[in-house]
């Protein structure tokens, strides 16, 4: 069971690596394409764009290596909230929405006398 689970840590991890190196083969080539016509640019090295694709990465994702788990965790979190509204009576419902309504409308005018301090 645990040479089963290092091959597919392995696999993995290979298949990152392989992932990398191909987006950033994409990214040399299209930048070379676009950029030097639409922008009087250079050309950039393959390196160049590896760096510019990791650069990308952090800066769009926040550094974030796997967002298919984060959207694991939104169905979650969504999954729980559907059960809890269910299992709610009719004004409770009513009474959760509206908290959730001037939770939004006092953090949307900046009203910050409504929202206790952290």
């Amino acid at each position: 069971m645990l040479k089963h689970g290092r091959r597919r840590i392995g696999l993995f991890l290979v298949g990152i690596i392989v992932a990398v190196l191909g987006f950033s083969a994409i990214v040399m080539v299209l930048w070379n394409l676009l950029m030097p016509q639409i922008f009087n640019t250079t050309t950039v090295t393959y390196w160049q764009a590896m760096g510019l694709f990791v650069l990308a990465h952090v800066l769009v994702k926040g550094g974030r290596p796997f967002s298919a788990l984060h959207g694991m965790k939104h169905e979650r979190w969504r999954r729980l909230m559907d059960e809890k509204i269910c299992g709610m009576t009719p004004e409770q419902r009513k009474a959760f929405f509206a908290g959730w309504e001037h939770r939004f409308h006092a953090s949307a005018s900046g009203d910050e006398s409504s929202s206790t301090p952290a």
